[in-house]
């Protein structure tokens, strides 16, 4: 289970804390009768997980493909504090949906 967070980690060793940053508030103006709302970038992350082996990857297979997974993902497990994960948030555009139509007045 990752913990992902815009804040900074305190990780196991020998990983070392990072930081992300949560996006900022909505940004909305008004073009064309529609509201254009997007969210500003942010970029939330986890390094002080555990990964488990695989398990059941190829089905009735499984006891040949879960060793190759294990094996092409860096060797699984891997002990929490050697494992990142970076979720960078891009600038969410939600100018397509219908509900943020402005009413004319």
């Amino acid at each position: 289970m990752l913990e992902m967070t815009g804040w900074t980690t305190s990780p196991p060793a020998p990983n070392k804390p990072i930081s992300g940053h949560l996006p900022g508030g909505f940004v909305t103006e008004e073009e064309n009768n529609w509201l254009v709302a997007t969210l500003p970038p942010g970029m939330l992350v986890d390094n002080a997980f555990a990964v488990p082996v695989a398990e059941g990857c190829g089905g009735t297979f499984s006891s040949l493909v879960d060793p190759m997974v294990d094996a092409k993902l860096g060797g699984l497990p891997s002990k929490a504090g050697r494992n990142t994960a970076i979720l960078d948030i891009g600038v969410l555009d939600l100018s397509g949906v219908e509900f943020v139509v402005l009413s004319e007045e």
